[in-house]
């Protein structure tokens, strides 16, 4: 308990939804054909990104909520060394 660990991601199991009262921002967009790949701000200053279907589309500016999806396991890092969670 306590200790730093980073965690890997994929940035399609970066789950976004538009919410006001959001544990993120949006703070940058790049359309690439098919998908937005967005970078999220969170409240720690972290940045996360999100790949998110073409049919999705939020604002740089906009709070959402950010959440992993389940369908890849996280993995997590203690130093340099992954941990299982």
């Amino acid at each position: 308990p306590g200790a730093a660990v980073t965690i890997a991601s994929r940035p399609d199991d970066v789950v976004l939804a538009s919410d006001e009262q959001g544990n993120g921002r949006i703070v940058s967009r790049r359309f690439i054909g098919i998908a937005f790949i967005y970078g999220v701000a969170l409240p720690d200053g972290t940045i996360v990104h999100s790949w998110q279907s073409h049919m999705t589309s939020l604002a740089q500016g906009t709070a959402v909520r950010v959440q992993f999806g389940d369908e890849h396991d996280l993995v997590v890092f203690k130093g340099d060394t992954a941990v299982n969670p």
